[in-house]
């Protein structure tokens, strides 16, 4: 089982709810933090999860940037990641 939350995907064990791995959303640069969308999808061996930089408000959508990132099932390390524009 995966979760979203505080700019970060959780994996939790799902026959005891402890904490297997945690994966921190990156920062784009100084002003800018992604933050995971939408549930993650497991693929296989990969979890994927869309990132956004875009907040609640409407205004901000035109500049916003995000990615999809990979995410190894078993450990939560990035497999590979497609930064986005707009």
């Amino acid at each position: 089982n995966a979760w979203v939350g505080d700019a970060a995907v959780v994996c939790l064990s799902a026959k005891d709810g402890s904490r297997k791995w945690r994966y921190q959303a990156s920062a784009l640069d100084a002003k800018e933090m992604l933050n995971p969308w939408g549930s993650p999808t497991l693929a296989g061996d990969l979890v994927l999860v869309g990132l956004s930089s875009c907040r609640f408000e409407p205004k901000d959508l035109a500049g916003s940037r995000g990615a999809v990132v990979a995410l190894d099932r078993k450990t939560g390390k990035e497999a590979w990641r497609v930064d986005t524009a707009g």
